[in-house]
């Protein structure tokens, strides 16, 4: 959490097979728990995209999102209308990390420019 008040995101890899993953107790391929943790670019592609509505009424883009690192994770949009982003779209890691309306650790991405 304190990388990502940084605009910082941090991920883990695999010492045994090298997968990267996203906050894990185990590798999701070989099942070893010798992770370590690596500083994501923070840069990706979307890959699917939901729309949310929050009990405020207003609504949100989600996405899952697929690291340039080779993990993926699942983001709240912003700065995007909904139903407006395709997959492949490139996305980034919002450089103040987080919205006023987002929840306690949210992840936020913004498009690429």
């Amino acid at each position: 959490m304190d990388g990502l008040r940084r605009g910082e995101l941090y991920f883990q890899r695999c010492r045994w097979c090298r997968t990267a993953c996203f906050h894990r107790l185990l590798c999701p391929i070989c099942a070893s728990t010798d992770l370590t943790w690596e500083r994501s670019a923070g840069t990706g592609a979307v890959r699917h995209t939901s729309v949310v509505r929050r009990r405020t009424g207003s609504l949100r883009t989600v996405a899952t999102i697929d690291m340039a690192e080779g993990f993926r994770l699942r983001a709240t949009l912003a700065g995007v209308f909904p139903d407006t982003v395709r997959p492949g779209t490139l996305v980034r890691l919002d450089a103040e990390g987080l919205l006023p309306q987002a929840e306690p650790g949210e992840l936020v991405f913004r498009m690429a420019a």
